[in-house]
């Protein structure tokens, strides 16, 4: 049977309890030891989640919901970024974020932003063009090469 919705309320329990194991539930390796760490944190989460709301959720349906929650986050970020392009840098319309998931946009950090490429057209304001002005540039020299003669 499923059990009861997650409210707001129990969503930002989550998040915070998350923020407070995110070295731990964040960590990238890939070994058998981090992968037990991780499971027992995740009862520590349980025990310290079902404490605080009286609500008895499984380890596993709290990190399934952590994971939608990440990536509803990213989805709220696409949006907003979607909007910004949209205008074409102008005012856009604010896209709503709960609690829950301003808290998991600051805990994502990098990966929210993604990677930026420097040769990408979306950072065209960044690259250095160098402008050059042929026609000076043979003026000059000329006027050096006739000096010399």
């Amino acid at each position: 049977t499923r059990g009861p919705k997650y409210d707001e309320s129990h969503l930002v329990v989550l998040s915070n309890l998350v923020i407070k194991y995110k070295d731990i539930i964040e960590n990238k390796k890939s070994d058998q030891n981090i992968w037990k760490t991780k499971d027992v944190t995740w009862n520590k989460i349980q025990s310290e989640f079902n404490a605080l709301t009286g609500i008895v959720r499984p380890a596993k349906s709290l990190k399934e919901r952590y994971e939608k929650l990440k990536k509803d986050s990213k989805k709220v970020l696409a949006s907003e970024k979607r909007e910004i392009f949209s205008t074409g840098g102008g005012i856009c319309k604010k896209i709503p974020r709960s609690e829950a998931i301003d808290k998991i946009i600051s805990l994502l950090g990098i990966s929210r932003e993604g990677l930026n490429n420097p040769y990408d057209d979306d950072d065209i304001d960044n690259i250095g063009i160098v402008e050059e002005n042929f026609e000076e540039n043979e003026i000059q020299n000329t006027t050096t090469f006739t000096d010399n003669e």
